[in-house]
């Protein structure tokens, strides 16, 4: 975890994203007399993918089972609480989950080692020599790239690869420059990501999920969910559109491509004296009642 110094000089320089200076910004402001710190969720949030274009990436992550026991390996909660230092809400699905197109009753992947190891062994995979997982003589070994400079989503990745490890995966890493890293993601030649999606206000889940989607090169494919995205896209009557995307998170948290990790914030310094401030974490921006806004 990057100590306060580090964060700090990121800050002073202005070479950081907001969240790998977030935690600094809020011990920095609490307790100051004038005013408090809120901590807006936004609809920006943080995931794992994995990828199974090739031939060697379906051979580890085409089952569900071994992909659902990977996401039991990983300690979401102290991922928000010790690195991010409870600056943030860890979230099972792609929508702001404080936002009307949550649907808070999608089962997340709960840290249980011990299952994950089951289920793994299950799926016929075992401890090799070196203690790595090993099935029909392939290694369980895996890539993650990372963009240089995003402090944040590289700690993320080291704290997945500590803990695979435990179950016997091994996660190596690639650090390429912003735009080979951007290259590489579109060409679809890759293991895994730790990366981050911002969705709108009123969402639309389909370029990324949708099977040949615009922003989908997981190689991950679902007609029944597509049927679903689909009519959701196309009704604007939120009575309708809703249960459709309810539907949808479920597939997505069953399908277990994409492990949903935290939701990113929005720091909100607020005057004591500002009165009626509801900070938004959408595209809207925290202005969008500003016309209510008043003064003691």
């Amino acid at each position: 975890m990057p100590d306060d110094n580090t964060r700090l000089n990121a800050l002073k320089t202005g070479e950081y994203h907001i969240g790998e200076i977030l935690p600094l910004q809020v011990k920095e402001m609490e307790g100051n007399a004038n005013g408090s710190v809120i901590l807006i969720d936004s609809n920006v949030f943080l995931h794992l993918d994995l990828n199974i274009n090739s031939d060697r990436n379906k051979v580890l992550f085409g089952e569900k089972a071994v992909r659902q026991a990977i996401f039991h390996a990983i300690d979401r909660q102290s991922i928000a609480d010790q690195l991010m230092e409870g600056t943030v809400t860890v979230v099972n699905g792609p929508f702001n989950p404080n936002g009307v197109w949550v649907n808070k009753e999608v089962k997340g992947y709960e840290y249980d080692v011990e299952l994950s190891k089951k289920m793994l062994a299950e799926a016929g995979w075992a401890p090799g020599s070196d203690g790595i997982l090993t099935k029909d003589g392939e290694r369980f070994s895996f890539t993650i790239i990372n963009r240089a400079g995003r402090l944040d989503r590289i700690q993320v990745a080291q704290v997945i690869q500590a803990q695979l490890k435990e179950v016997g995966i091994e996660v190596l890493f690639e650090t390429l420059e912003s735009a080979a890293w951007t290259s590489q993601w579109r060409s679809g030649e890759w293991d895994a990501v730790v990366s981050g999606w911002f969705l709108p206000s009123d969402p639309s889940i389909t370029a990324i999920y949708g099977c040949g989607g615009s922003n989908n090169f997981t190689g991950f494919c679902d007609p029944e969910l597509d049927e679903i995205m689909d009519a959701s896209d196309k009704d604007l009557n939120f009575e309708v559109r809703k249960p459709l995307l309810d539907q949808a998170q479920v597939l997505l948290s069953e399908n277990a491509f994409t492990l949903p990790i935290f939701a990113q914030v929005t720091p909100m310094y607020v005057d004591n004296d500002l009165t009626n401030f509801l900070g938004s974490g959408t595209n809207f921006g925290s202005f969008w009642n500003v016309y209510e806004w008043g003064l003691n």
